[in-house]
């Protein structure tokens, strides 16, 4: 469990990070970051959402991995990454590149139900900053018409997308 000071009003904000399987402080690689938004619960506040976020990785489209970081942003409660929610994910993740090697053109972002619509929404919002995102919504919202249950990667104008539609080349390393 790692924070930060939060921009909008000097609050502590927490956040989960999972390091790379076998990571070391004094590896030279840059690593991935996947950043997963955490679906609605009514009874979220911080200690069960550090319990919950700590235990498993069920449900999850990204799992531990030699070459990722996986971030668990707070996101100040159930507020699907709207508002002050989107500057703490923002700030979590700019928290984590200023501590860690990070390649900045592989963050990639996703969630789970609501944490889906957030993502779906901040991929949208800032499509410059991920290399993908995953979302699995459990069901539609106002903010998404993605109806499906299954966990879906798709990559804003990305490389990727122009390889899969055209069938040029190899797809680029995420």
């Amino acid at each position: 469990v790692r924070g930060f000071y939060s921009r909008i009003d000097g609050s502590a904000q927490p956040y989960i990070l999972n390091l790379p399987v076998g990571f070391a402080v004094s590896d030279a690689r840059r690593y991935r970051l996947d950043v997963f938004l955490h679906g609605r619960d009514d009874g979220g506040f911080e200690l069960n959402f550090f319990n919950k976020s700590t235990t498993t990785f069920t449900g999850m489209p990204f799992n531990p991995g030699p070459d990722r970081f996986i971030l668990q942003p707070y996101g100040r409660y159930s507020n699907a990454s709207r508002f002050a929610g989107e500057t703490d994910v923002l700030e979590a993740i700019a928290s984590v590149q200023q501590a860690y090697a990070i390649d900045e053109n592989r963050v990639v972002i996703g969630g789970f139900s609501m944490g889906g619509a957030s993502a779906w929404h901040l991929a949208l919002h800032h499509a410059d900053r991920w290399a993908a995102f995953a979302v699995r919504p459990v069901c539609a919202t106002r903010r998404t018409s993605t109806p499906s249950t299954k966990s879906t990667l798709m990559i804003a104008s990305s490389a990727i997308i122009r390889a899969v539609a055209t069938g040029m080349g190899p797809k680029p390393r995420i």
